[in-house]
């Protein structure tokens, strides 16, 4: 039984490895703020996002999503050329869309995804929903 319990340990740590491998981007760090809080434009919100892509693919469109303590779920996207293997400090992103929800997080804290890259290549990555 403990031989059993131990391989199931293992192949759920290797499965959960296998998915960070297969995403073309790593989030640093991720700080969604309403802009009033720097003095302009009440009610909109901006994304500080750090990011690198991790494929062997350069980028030129990343999409993220930010799922706030509220509930509400807001979208942003960053586009420029993103080498593979640096990292994009400090990017400040406007919002590109904003999806109410009737339900409040419990953990009142902020949620940041990928969910979609575009590469140089012409070829995507979405995010499995």
């Amino acid at each position: 039984m403990q031989w059993f319990l131990t391989f199931a340990f293992m192949l759920s740590a290797a499965s959960s490895g296998a998915a960070d491998v297969m995403r073309p981007v790593v989030i640093q760090s991720c700080s969604p703020m309403h802009l009033e809080s720097i003095g302009r434009n009440p009610g909109a919100l901006i994304n500080v996002v750090s990011f690198s892509v991790v494929d062997h693919r350069a980028a030129d469109t990343v999409r993220f999503r930010v799922v706030m303590p509220d509930g509400n779920v807001h979208t942003f996207t960053a586009r420029g050329q993103f080498e593979p293997g640096i990292v994009i400090a400090g990017r400040r992103l406007a919002m590109d869309s904003t999806l109410p929800s009737p339900w409040f997080s419990r953990d009142h804290r902020s949620t940041c995804s990928a969910t979609y890259v575009h590469f140089a290549d012409g070829s995507t990555w979405i995010a499995e929903s």
